[in-house]
């Protein structure tokens, strides 16, 4: 720009980072006696009087500067209209507390495809879900969008963690296969549960049902055919998702 005898140019980059500081230069490029004045002050950080401004803005704004020949009194006015990238970084969890070794996502809200992704698992995908979780864990991530331009956010899964006893692991005296879709199913209830051996015997001890599977139940059939209501007895072996062991024994009414 060249205009009354002053001749300069303006420098500055093309995008800046929100909230990061960014420089803005005059050039003289004829080594005359200048001086500057540069607005909105609200955006500069320090003096708004050099040839070379440092900026920190968290939205696109224009920085005007007026340029004065102090030998001639002339001044021209320039401006640089600084865009700032807008990334930013927002964590969800499904769910955000979780019973322990059960499946969770962990997310970045408002992914973009162009952005990449470095989470402190090692992860470098916005989402990703996990049934590993033993105690309550935070999760972080670093977001870098086409510019280079970073924003970082973090989030607490709560763990709910077993203490493997009857509170943890829950067996009904009794259930009523009786087809109305309520307590029909004699199961083992638990949100805990590694593994599990699950036996009903009859009073003289035979076996009419087994499962290794926490979601099989009992309907109160053996050999395809209902048995009468009577008390059976059971036994259960299981393993908590905290490795510890849970037994149980005892009777259990069918009721028709």
């Amino acid at each position: 720009l060249i205009e009354d005898n002053i001749d300069i140019s303006i420098e500055g980059p093309e995008i800046g980072c929100a909230e990061d500081d960014g420089v803005i230069s005059v050039i003289n490029n004829d080594g005359g006696n200048l001086s500057y004045l540069w607005t909105p002050e609200n955006g500069i950080v320090g003096s708004n009087t050099g040839a070379e401004i440092t900026v920190n803005v968290d939205e696109d704004t224009e920085f005007m500067v007026t340029v004065t020949n102090e030998d001639t009194g002339c001044t021209v006015d320039t401006s640089f209209l600084l865009m700032i990238s807008m990334v930013s970084a927002e964590i969800e969890a499904d769910p955000a507390e979780v019973f322990q070794c059960n499946v969770t996502e962990i997310g970045v809200v408002d992914e973009d495809p162009n952005w990449t992704y470095n989470w402190n698992t090692g992860a470098t995908t916005p989402s990703f879900t996990t049934d590993t979780l033993l105690t309550s864990t935070t999760f972080s991530v670093t977001v870098t969008d086409e510019n280079g331009c970073t924003a970082e956010a973090s989030l607490n899964v709560n763990v709910l963690e077993p203490q493997c006893d009857e509170t943890d692991v829950f067996f009904p005296n009794a259930f009523t296969p009786n087809g109305d879709n309520m307590n029909d199913i004699l199961k083992v209830e638990s949100n805990f549960l590694k593994s599990l051996d699950l036996r009903i015997y009859t009073r003289w001890g035979e076996l009419v049902f087994s499962t290794t599977d926490p979601d099989d139940g009992w309907d109160g059939t053996y050999k395809g055919k209902e048995l009468a209501p009577d008390v059976y007895a059971f036994t259960i072996k299981a393993t908590c998702s905290n490795n510890e062991d849970f037994m149980q024994q005892g009777n259990v009414v069918l009721i028709r």
